[in-house]
């Protein structure tokens, strides 16, 4: 397509966000602002028949499905018009054939992920890993023995200070009467 091409790429939209009328996007937005000054300016008379096209097609265009024999059918009704000249029938023939093309023209595809990173990943992945190394999350000593653990033998006493029931808790020293239960531990 060439020049008309690189053209089109840039003025018109296609493919998935194509709108015919709605939206500031819009092929009749982007259509006037093409044909209004730039190489596309010879088909500001035929703007029309191109919105006509657009509209009556517009699903077909976004889901990608514009077949060529759609297209063919497009061509030959407007070649019918009597208004369109050499250079319009090849301009509007081309914008036909690239709305065929869809995203593909516009290179709007999604892009391939990599079955395994590359190199550079994982050197990127150790060079983090070394840099912010993961902190050791681990129990203290007593927390992991916690069913050897005894109120006898409780940590938080003082040293060989069993008085006070619990250990120096919110509840050391209360409830030490009628109705105490000792507390059990899970292992």
């Amino acid at each position: 397509m060439g020049l008309l091409g690189d053209i089109l790429k840039k003025k018109l939209p296609t493919g998935r966000k194509f709108q015919a009328k709605v939206g500031s996007g819009s092929l009749e937005k982007k259509l006037y602002e093409a044909t209004r000054s730039g190489a596309l300016d010879n088909l500001a008379d035929n703007q029309e028949l191109i919105k006509q096209i657009a509209s009556k097609r517009q699903s077909d265009i976004r889901g990608g499905h514009y077949t060529s024999e759609e297209r063919k059918t497009d061509i030959e009704r407007a070649f019918k018009d009597k208004s369109l000249s050499q250079d319009d029938k090849k301009e509007l023939k081309g914008i036909v054939e690239y709305w065929g093309k869809g995203d593909q023209s516009t290179g709007n595809t999604a892009p391939v992920k990599p079955t395994e990173p590359s190199a550079a990943l994982k050197r990127a992945a150790e060079a983090r890993a070394r840099l912010n190394p993961e902190p050791v999350r681990e129990l203290p000593d007593f927390l992991k023995h916690r069913g050897s653990v005894s109120v006898s033998k409780n940590p938080w006493s003082g040293a060989g200070n069993n008085s006070g029931g619990l250990g120096g808790g919110i509840s050391a020293g209360m409830n030490q009467g009628k109705g105490f239960r000792k507390p059990t531990l899970l292992k």
